[in-house]
């Protein structure tokens, strides 16, 4: 058990919640105790921690041998929850709880065991049933947290390289004067290391490894860590073409290059050792190593992956009067050591769109524009942030597609790129949405007509329809009648619902198949039908609920309930007074955007 790692993480949780205890000389004692007799440690063992609304809660698991046991540890929780509320002087609120594992493996598997059994929900559950003392304790949420430590302090470590007489240098120095009798050495080292010998310096030293990293923890949108266990799984070899590396600062005096295809770090005892960039790698590889097929799997046992990473070790040694200029020769290396990891970790954070516009379908997209028959409906699909003249962006076309050809405005409206924009195998996996076919140069024209030639239509219905609605918004503020509050959420809610309707109807009521689709363009008298879309759309809701006028909100079109409902209320209710002037609004419909009678109109001028 590594007592003084625990009662750090203890101390700089209660520093960082500005928490003052009454009796913080006696608190390492307290701790020990608890820890010593495997119990958990609460608010309870200082008056002053007590004086507050968050209920505090660290477990530290250490299993030597065997597989951990979370009923168990599930149930020495509630045991203390249930003797704080015995006791308890105060009303907590909010239950911040840390479990924390001195094994890697232990907290791998707690992990996925307290997902699968519910964990916070069960102890939620027992909080709040009436015929539990911990009714009283009023915990409305849980905040849990799993935190990795190691099992050492110091150590030495061995790792593994290629090659050093091959590897790449660099050398300055950064004085702490004028003078220059005292600053920094600074040296750089490039080498091809063994990737699972990193994997176990974290093993032993934790999370404390990345002390020093200003992105670990970062939320992962892009699901990295799963590529990383992927590589690793099918495609070892390709593992340093397919990661950006790790750097490591290394604060040693006695730090050397002796060996020609090793090198040895040491951490503990004034030696600084940190991973400044490349935490996430580690963390998900070690989460492969240790974790195959949900069962515990020692790292010996995967020697076979031996996948090479490309390694940057930064080291940095003081010189001069070291005693004399202690504090500001520590100053100045604790700033240079900011300012790297800083500036290694300052890059723009990619987003799922700027992965899938890489994709084949954007690219084939971008290429109909070179085809001559297809030059009136082209349009290209522009990076992220990129200025988008005759074009949109990956997302936005993604909705727009989702919402006239899938017929789903209510998913176009609520998925976003992580959803509509999703991978698989380097490609977009939304094949309704992005169709496969496009690819095929033999096809791509014909699929491109098919499927979308009514895009760049749709995005004008789309921002006609917000342009226009907006003054509809105002008139439904500032009128206290019902019907107008429920024709200013639609005209606030449903401009996707606009877009698939109306490109629906002058389809013929087809989705299958656009290539006849020919409209002449938006002019302003267009508006006078977008009033009577939600107009039309709020008598069918009024008509729905029995004639009741009750005001909708976002969620409402959010799904295609509504939606499939009024397209389809037309066919079901043929003779009905709503239905004939429905259809008497598709009919002005197919003449507005009729080429033909558009044609006429201009040659009789």
């Amino acid at each position: 058990m590594n007592k003084d790692k625990i009662i750090s993480i203890i101390k700089d949780v209660i520093n960082e919640n500005y928490i003052i205890l009454q009796d913080s000389k006696k608190i390492d004692m307290k701790i020990e105790r608890k820890l010593q007799n495997n119990q958990p440690i609460t608010n309870e063992i200082d008056n002053g921690w007590k004086c507050t609304q968050e209920y505090f809660m660290f477990y530290s698991i250490n299993c030597e041998s065997g597989r951990i046991n979370t009923k168990k540890i599930l149930e020495s929780i509630l045991d203390e929850l249930s003797e704080s509320a015995i006791n308890k002087e105060n009303e907590y609120k909010h239950f911040n709880l840390y479990i924390i594992f001195n094994r890697l493996e232990d907290k791998l598997l707690f992990d996925r065991d307290q997902k699968e059994c519910k964990f916070k929900k069960i102890i939620l559950d027992e909080v709040k049933s009436e015929d539990e003392a911990l009714e009283c304790l009023h915990l409305r949420d849980i905040d849990l947290k799993t935190i990795f430590i190691g099992t050492s302090n110091s150590e030495v470590f061995n790792i593994q390289i290629d090659d050093r007489i091959r590897s790449l240098e660099s050398y300055r120095k950064k004085y702490l004067d004028e003078e220059k009798n005292s600053g920094l050495d600074i040296k750089g080292f490039v080498f091809n290391a063994k990737l699972k010998d990193i994997v176990a310096v974290y093993n032993l030293l934790g999370n404390e490894l990345f002390d020093k990293n200003l992105r670990y923890s970062i939320k992962d949108e892009l699901d990295v860590d799963s590529h990383i266990r992927n590589t690793l799984k099918t495609s070892p070899d390709e593992f340093w073409y397919l990661n950006n590396g790790i750097t490591m600062i290394i604060e040693d005096d006695d730090f050397k290059l002796r060996k020609s295809n090793s090198i040895k770090v040491q951490y503990g005892n004034d030696k600084i050792l940190s991973v400044i960039n490349g935490a996430q790698t580690i963390s998900a590889s070690a989460a492969y190593y240790y974790e195959k097929e949900n069962e515990k799997v020692e790292l010996s046992k995967f020697s076979e992956v031996d996948s090479n990473v490309i390694l940057r070790i930064i080291h940095i040694k003081k010189f001069g009067a070291k005693k004399k200029n202690e504090y500001r020769l520590n100053k100045l290396c604790n700033t240079e050591i900011n300012k790297i990891s800083i500036a290694l970790n300052r890059q723009k954070p990619i987003k799922q769109e700027d992965i899938a516009y890489t994709t084949s379908f954007v690219d084939a997209i971008n290429n109909i524009k070179y085809n001559q028959s297809c030059e009136k409906y082209s349009f290209n699909i522009a990076k992220r942030s990129i200025e988008i003249k005759e074009g949109y962006d990956l997302l936005e076309f993604a909705k727009l597609v989702k919402s006239y050809l899938v017929q789903q405005p209510g998913k176009a409206l609520t998925q976003g790129a992580k959803t509509l924009l999703a991978l698989k195998d380097g490609e977009l996996s939304d094949t309704d949405v992005f169709k496969e076919e496009l690819i095929d140069g033999t096809k791509m024209i014909n699929v491109f007509n098919k499927y979308y030639k009514p895009v760049n239509f749709a995005a004008k219905l789309m921002n006609f329809y917000s342009e226009q609605s907006k003054s509809k918004v105002k008139s439904g503020i500032n009128n206290e009648k019902d019907y107008m509050k429920l024709k200013s959420s639609i005209a606030s809610y449903g401009k996707l619902y606009f877009v698939a309707y109306i490109i629906y109807v002058l389809n013929g009521k087809n989705n299958e198949d656009f290539s006849e689709f020919n409209v002449r363009s938006i002019e302003e008298d267009f508006k006078l039908y977008v009033d009577k879309f939600i107009d039309l759309l709020a008598k069918f809701i009024v008509e729905k609920n029995e004639n009741k006028i009750n005001e909708v909100n976002i969620n409402d079109f959010k799904n295609e309930n509504l939606y499939n409902d009024f397209k389809d209320y037309e066919i079901k209710n043929e003779d009905n007074k709503l239905s004939k002037e429905i259809n008497e609004f598709h009919r002005k419909l197919y003449d507005y955007f009729s080429i033909s009678k558009f044609e006429e109109s201009i040659s009789t001028n």
